[in-house]
């Protein structure tokens, strides 16, 4: 398919040790053989990681939960749920939180750190809390969606599961009017997750991120969970306007431009209406850091185009499918 992230720069040997033949009879003396050595580095990791998971998601969490109250609270501006990319901090979202402010916007941050991103069950759960929250919403409030990078998954993985829910798809669909897509979506494999971890993280090398990010994905089947909420991205998108921001030269996603244009193309094929802004230089979810004018212009265009179209549907909408 496209964008599988296979450009030959990463092949991985069918024994699991990188292809390293000098570890290989030490190891199999104890009668460790590939597969069994990536399920124990995998179980090492994630047990050191666990606790740094923990701590990282129940900060993110308990800032999202504030924010869900204050969004309840507050019904009559329009709503903007943003999902950030992983490792992000909220400082880090100040800036998109600001502008959507001044907008008249009324603003939720969900956090993304290493579990929600890369442990299926935290990731089903954070999209779960999302889905609820616009589920939530009273009828006839205009919410946006501001995915970036992983956050694209949790989005993709909100749409796997109300898809499946008539009752629910159908009320969040009729609030949702706007979506952006930020450096993603992508398909994503362990080689994209260790580079946005060694971005997150620089002071830890390259390669023992390749093999946390293998092990990840061996132990915990991650891969699965992100094959789901790619079709999702692909098959099941509300039919709400979709504004995709990107470069052609991401240092994380290699192959970004390939992954966007699919999904351009399958929901373009559906009658989704699509707007784009690609650099030719940029940096991963740092488009509005280093583009900030052409990244505000596109985006005011793009959620005025979103409002206008949300006005003109009750005329609409006794005739629609």
């Amino acid at each position: 398919g496209s964008g599988n992230g296979g450009d030959g720069e990463q092949q991985q040997p069918s024994d699991g040790f990188g292809g390293d033949a000098a570890l290989r009879p030490a190891l199999y003396v104890f009668g460790i053989r590939g597969k069994s050595l990536v399920t124990m580095i995998g179980s090492g990791v994630l047990v050191a990681a666990g606790g740094l998971m923990v701590a990282e998601n129940m900060a993110s969490l308990m800032s999202s939960v504030t924010d869900e109250q204050h969004a309840l609270d507050d019904t009559e501006k329009p709503l903007v749920i943003m999902l950030s990319w992983m490792g992000a901090r909220k400082r880090h979202l100040d800036r998109y939180t600001q502008y959507y402010r001044e907008m008249g916007y009324e603003v939720v941050t969900y956090m993304n750190g290493m579990g929600t991103a890369l442990v299926p069950q935290q990731s089903r759960e954070q999209a779960c809390r999302v889905a609820k929250l616009i589920e939530r919403q009273p009828e006839g409030r205009p919410v946006v969606v501001h995915a970036f990078s992983i956050g694209t998954g949790i989005y993709g993985l909100l749409l796997e599961r109300v898809h499946h829910d008539v009752e629910m798809f159908e009320k969040i669909r009729s609030n949702v009017v706007g979506v952006i897509f930020d450096s993603g979506p992508a398909m994503i494999f362990p080689k994209d997750v260790a580079k946005g971890l060694n971005t997150v993280c620089p002071m830890v090398s390259k390669k023992f991120w390749s093999m946390a990010a293998s092990a990840f994905f061996a132990v915990t089947r991650a891969r699965k969970s992100f094959g789901k909420a790619e079709a999702a991205l692909a098959k099941f998108q509300f039919p709400a306007p979709q504004l995709y921001f990107y470069s052609r030269d991401d240092h994380v996603v290699s192959n970004l431009q390939d992954c966007v244009s699919h999904f351009v193309s399958e929901n373009s094929r559906r009658g989704v209406e699509i707007q784009e802004m690609v650099w030719e230089k940029s940096r991963h979810t740092a488009h509005l850091v280093l583009h900030p004018e052409e990244y505000k212009h596109k985006l005011s265009l793009f959620l005025e185009k979103c409002m206008q179209d949300r006005q003109a549907l009750p005329a609409r909408v006794g005739s629609s499918s």
